[in-house]
């Protein structure tokens, strides 16, 4: 969190210098006859991976933020499923020809939108990529968590409380070629293997759905069942609806009657999970900060389109939260809990 608020205050202190974008009427100023007319706001371009999960309405909330104090008009848009490269291609295509002069993207693929990007770049539009990593350098800068700390951070939360017992262990991956998820999973896999002593017995990948990754995570666990006891300690899932989806699994399972006793540990968070953690359905959530990730995204933009030079790489922090620590004022801000 502290990281995440240095974040904010850097990307700050780079536009305080800074005018606002321009609202002051353009006209002949040597003519009355002609009537003035209002300059056109700066558009600038916010492309998420989704639009339906609860952490990309807090990173648009952020965005939002961002442009209002700055007098910008946002373009968002977001591909219908975090699958769908070509969707989103097309909607950075159609906000470079929509006339915006900066675009702050989430890529759905680490692989498949290197050229769409480029090819924004060499039309005279930037772009700040955030959130999920992009190959290549042509972005003028990264914002988002530290993913593989953070999935390193999970690894040694579970391999810590499942101590003394065999520690087997499950993960539940999001889908190939996802550049967060991707991270998150080898900082759990770089945890396994510095404590030596834990097997990470399996991990799936899913389709991007929290139904899907329900199914997966059922499937993979029943395969762990012997006489009516699940024979697994520990259990990481990469995002918000793998989390979901492993969490109602382990649910229904116990409510069959299985014996369940598994430290699972997810990533990000929702009122469903808040919940789950409340009542001890999931032991530990990773949290982001999506708001401020949205919000500094669009604050490094005009940072760098204002002549500004600004950091290649800037990390929004990570969390690790568990049931006592929903009473903390800091933790539950970051949450957007009310008192």
């Amino acid at each position: 969190m502290r990281r995440s608020t240095l974040a904010l205050v850097l990307v700050s202190a780079l536009l305080g210098a800074c005018s606002k974008a321009p609202t002051q009427p353009s006209g002949s100023s040597g003519d009355a006859r002609t009537s003035p007319r209002p300059a056109e706001k700066m558009k600038l371009g916010v492309i998420a991976k989704g639009t339906i999960h609860e952490f990309w309405l807090a990173v648009k909330a952020g965005a939002e933020a961002a442009c209002k104090e700055e007098g910008v008009e946002m373009l968002w848009d977001g591909p219908s499923t975090e699958t769908r490269h070509d969707e989103q291609r097309r909607i950075l295509e159609n906000m470079v020809s929509a006339g915006a002069r900066g675009i702050v993207i989430a890529p759905t693929s680490h692989e498949a939108l290197v050229r769409p990007v480029q090819n924004a770049v060499d039309a005279g539009v930037p772009v700040v990529v955030f959130d999920s990593n992009l190959d290549g350098d042509a972005y003028v800068s990264f914002v988002a968590t530290d993913n593989r700390a953070g999935g390193k951070l999970a690894g040694k939360a579970i391999i810590d409380r499942t101590a003394g017992t065999p520690q087997r262990l499950l993960m539940l991956r999001y889908t190939e070629g996802s550049g967060s998820t991707r991270a998150r999973e080898a900082g759990f896999e770089e945890a396994v293997a510095e404590a030596q002593g834990p097997q990470l017995l399996e991990s799936q990948f899913t389709n991007g759905t929290t139904e899907g990754a329900i199914d997966v995570a059922t499937n993979m666990l029943n395969r762990y069942v012997v006489n009516g006891k699940l024979e697994v300690e520990g259990m990481f899932a990469a995002n918000l609806p793998t989390t979901i989806g492993m969490m109602r699994a382990l649910d229904r399972l116990a409510k069959q009657g299985v014996a369940v006793n598994v430290v699972a540990m997810g990533f990000d968070s929702s009122e469903e999970l808040i919940n789950g953690l409340k009542g001890n359905k999931i032991q530990g959530l990773i949290v982001q900060d999506p708001y401020g990730m949205g919000y500094t995204g669009v604050r490094t933009m005009l940072a760098h389109l204002r002549g500004q030079d600004v950091p290649k790489y800037i990390d929004t922090g990570v969390t690790l939260v568990t049931l006592p620590d929903l009473d903390r004022p800091e933790i539950r801000k970051l949450l957007g809990l009310k008192d």
